[in-house]
């Protein structure tokens, strides 16, 4: 059945989700989940943890708020809501991000020699259409040559779906 009232919005750094199964270990590290790891300990981490997100796909934290709506689904952050125009990040964050940069490479054999730089401008700057489908979200990925790289990723990304995180999103690369 077709959603005739879906929200539909064109996302950049939609390869984000290629890091699903990193992102709760690294907000729980940097102690921005509460010790269930169900929800953020407050609004203020939310945020810091969109644009630590964007810092994570582009190394940037330039970004306007409309950019930035994947991260808002992902983090269980209301859509209409405002983000600040910019903040400034901690050292141990922006550590963090590289240790996680450098544990997806790692993890994923043929990204072992790729720079941090290239991976981001490889696979997660990579833009997508969300669709809201009532139930979930439905994240259509735009798609390059070298994809079939993706064949070998050892994890799953195509359901992204956290504790935090209210309805699950469907990704869609490479079918």
């Amino acid at each position: 059945m077709e959603n005739s009232n879906a929200q539909i919005f064109k996302v950049k750094n939609a390869g984000i989700v290629l890091t699903t199964p990193f992102l709760p270990m690294f907000f729980y590290r940097l102690g921005y989940l509460a010790d269930s790891r169900r929800e953020f300990i407050d609004k203020e981490k939310q945020i810091r943890g969109i644009f630590l997100l964007q810092y994570l796909a582009t190394y940037s934290l330039e970004v306007k708020d409309s950019e930035l709506m994947l991260f808002k689904i992902m983090l269980n952050y209301p859509l209409s809501d405002p983000l600040p125009c910019n903040i400034e990040l901690t050292s141990k964050e922006t550590s963090l991000i590289d240790e996680l940069l450098n544990s997806l490479k790692i993890n994923w054999s043929k990204m072992k020699n790729v720079s941090n730089r290239g991976f981001q401008e490889t696979f997660l700057r990579r833009e997508g259409v969300l669709e809201d489908m009532s139930d979930y979200w439905n994240l259509k990925m735009e798609e390059k040559p070298y994809d079939v790289l993706l064949d070998s990723v050892p994890w799953l990304y195509s359901m992204v779906k956290y504790p935090f995180q209210e309805k699950l999103i469907r990704v869609n690369w490479r079918n």
